[in-house]
């Protein structure tokens, strides 16, 4: 142990507790920055347009992976009303990631996607990057999008398969 009672030992004590306070506080300074990295998120607007009509709302659902794409397993769900032919959605503070979107026009409000023949939406739809239904319904891959910015903006295109 180092005596404070001579100079000399009383500045190696100074200089050693300046390291550990300037080590300490670095510490704490890495560990309080790794969440904050980690923990990034942004806003997202959905702007929906094509509706042909005011009537219903729009149902929306986001999934932020492949497991259980377009199930009920949403991550987000809702529903917004039409104006004008057009509707928004707002994600505030979602963390940063790859999230895909399903919607559709419930134009009789009943609170699900109407299908006819072979399960084919009566109803107008629209997914993320305009992904389309072929042969089935359109794959979470191609709906896929990258939320990474402080707000990002897409537009889907709401409209009837046939």
């Amino acid at each position: 142990m180092i005596s404070p009672r001579t100079p000399e030992n009383h500045f190696a004590l100074r200089n050693r507790m300046r390291v550990v306070l300037i080590t300490g506080l670095l510490s704490i300074t890495s560990l309080l920055a790794q969440p904050l990295a980690a923990q990034q998120s942004g806003r997202l607007l959905v702007e929906l347009t094509g509706m042909q009509s005011d009537e219903g709302s729009i149902v929306y659902a986001m999934w932020s992976g492949p497991e259980d794409w377009l199930e009920d397993n949403a991550l987000h769900a809702g529903f917004v009303p039409i104006e004008d032919g057009q509707a928004s959605i707002e994600f505030a503070d979602l963390p940063y990631g790859e999230y895909a979107i399903s919607v559709y026009h419930d134009r009789n409000g009943n609170d699900r996607l109407d299908t006819g023949m072979f399960r084919i939406p009566k109803e107008p739809i629209g997914t993320s990057n305009d992904a389309k239904a072929r042969f089935g319904p359109p794959k979470y891959e191609d709906a896929a999008f990258q939320l990474d910015v402080e707000t990002l903006t897409i537009t889907i295109p709401v409209k009837k398969l046939f």
